[in-house]
């Protein structure tokens, strides 16, 4: 670990801070007196002061409860906007953090940052049923005369959402997936890392990046029903973050030539994850009413 990182592990400087501190010559490694904050250190055996007192890492797990503005993006880096890691900036903050689960760029609420992997697991794994509520404001609605043209219909959406696949499997919510590639890897569904070991990656500095699905896959999801001669609602990742949207809204097109006296409303989220997995729900619960 480098020295001004150790410094601002302490809890006592931020990363800046630590660097003025040993720049003006008030830092002792083993007994000598150091001035560059790049120089590796044994947290575990050297012996590092400060103005003649000696200096422990807090190793503690910390909890933080943000409540996360329109703008920034839940994630620990990010090339192009602020990111909510950014916003815990005070002297003591710890390297290691990073958000549990996600709220949109656009989405304001309540966010936890932790450096606890276990805890973030707990509270996001579908599993452990941890019940969360959310408010949403959408922009467009199905119209009564599109409502009552279609017959037995089935809600169909993507991973996207963030819903658990239990719910999905007890609602017959149909879900088209996407894959993400990661550290040089590709992951597809079936094989997705589990998340607790997903978080961790991340924590560690890993950036997934997602591969939006093509017409052909969303063809794939949807014909199916159609066959059954259910219509469709499908309700898609964000067209501002994703070519997502426009590939079901051209694969709809094509299945309707094939399937003239079916319906498929395909519906811009304008949302991800909680924005948009909340829209399923609802849209769900409105249809089993």
């Amino acid at each position: 670990m480098r020295l001004d990182k150790f410094l601002s592990q302490t809890g006592k400087f931020t990363r800046a801070e630590a660097k003025k501190v040993i720049k003006a010559k008030r830092v002792r490694l083993n007994g000598e007196v150091v001035k560059d904050g790049k120089i590796k250190i044994n947290e575990d055996s050297d012996k590092i002061f400060l103005d003649g007192e000696l200096l422990a890492l807090n190793n503690k797990e910390v909890y933080y409860m943000l409540n996360k503005p329109i703008g920034v993006v839940s994630a620990t880096r990010d090339d192009k906007d602020k990111t909510v890691i950014d916003l815990i900036n005070f002297p003591g903050r710890k390297e290691d953090l990073f958000p549990v689960g996600r709220l949109d760029k656009e989405t304001t609420g309540l966010l936890i940052i932790t450096n606890d992997g276990k805890f973030a697991h707990d509270i996001i794994s579908p599993k452990k049923h941890v019940s969360k509520t959310y408010e949403a404001v959408v922009t467009g609605k199905i119209s009564e005369k599109e409502g009552d043209n279609m017959s037995e219909y089935v809600i169909t959406t993507d991973n996207n959402s963030d819903l658990p696949e239990e719910y999905l499997k007890d609602h017959g919510v149909g879900c088209m997936y996407l894959s993400y590639s990661m550290d040089g890897k590709n992951y597809t569904h079936g094989n997705f890392l589990p998340e607790h070991e997903f978080y961790e990656a991340m924590r560690n500095g890993s950036m997934p990046t997602t591969a939006q699905v093509n017409p052909e896959n969303a063809k794939a999801l949807l014909e199916p029903y159609l066959k059954e001669g259910k219509d469709i609602l499908h309700i898609a990742f964000s067209s501002a973050l994703s070519g997502t949207y426009n590939s079901s809204r051209i694969a709809a097109e094509e299945l309707m030539e094939d399937y003239p006296d079916r319906k498929i409303i395909v519906v811009d989220s304008l949302g991800a994850s909680l924005g948009q997995g909340l829209l399923v729900y609802l849209a769900q619960e409105k249809k089993e009413q």
